[in-house]
């Protein structure tokens, strides 16, 4: 059974341990396959990067207003994320120069809801964030909906990502070691 469990830990780094479902960002480690997605997709300006450290993430860039602009993000592909058994998330995170937050995907496509918590994440030290799941709010193109993360939906989470989220122009740099649900 050990076995079974580091072999299928290896091969899937995301794959849940002890009760937590853990992405542990780094070289050779987890996050490989998330990508960037800039407003360019929908005619913005900004740039978004991301760069993998030995036992980190860096997500860095420039958000520009232009052109209808105004967010970077980095994603998750599309998978089943099942939280039902989850009821917090733990980011552990240091960086500076935008409002970030941590968006969990529960449709493909752009324009259906999804749910979103903000992160306030405070200079360049390491902060660990522990949020409520139940505290995610449901978003519809950016406007909140008034509803917020409960059963009916923990168990169809389908993606997740960071997004800059404060439509503000200027550079930033995030450092992310992990994102834990417990």
């Amino acid at each position: 059974m050990h076995v079974l469990l580091f072999l299928m830990t290896f091969l899937n780094p995301m794959a849940p341990m002890n009760g937590i479902f853990e992405i542990d960002f780094g070289k050779g480690k987890g996050g490989t396959t998330w990508r960037i997605t800039n407003d360019g997709v929908m005619g913005g300006l900004s740039k978004g990067y991301i760069e993998f450290t030995e036992n980190s993430l860096l997500f860095s860039g420039t958000v520009s207003l232009e052109n209808n602009g105004g967010f970077t993000s980095f994603r998750s592909p599309y998978d089943n994320f099942d939280l039902s058994n989850y009821e917090e998330v733990e980011v552990r995170i240091k960086g500076k120069g935008q409002q970030l937050a941590l968006n969990l995907y529960i449709n493909e496509v752009w324009y259906q809801p999804y749910f979103k918590k903000e992160l306030t994440v405070e200079g360049e030290e390491w902060q660990v964030l522990r949020i409520p799941l139940a505290d995610f709010q449901a978003y519809q193109v950016g406007r909140p909906m008034g509803t917020y993360l409960g059963a009916k939906y923990k168990g169809k989470i389908l993606g997740m990502g960071l997004i800059t989220n404060a439509k503000k122009s200027g550079p930033f740099s995030f450092e992310v070691d992990y994102i834990r649900f417990q």
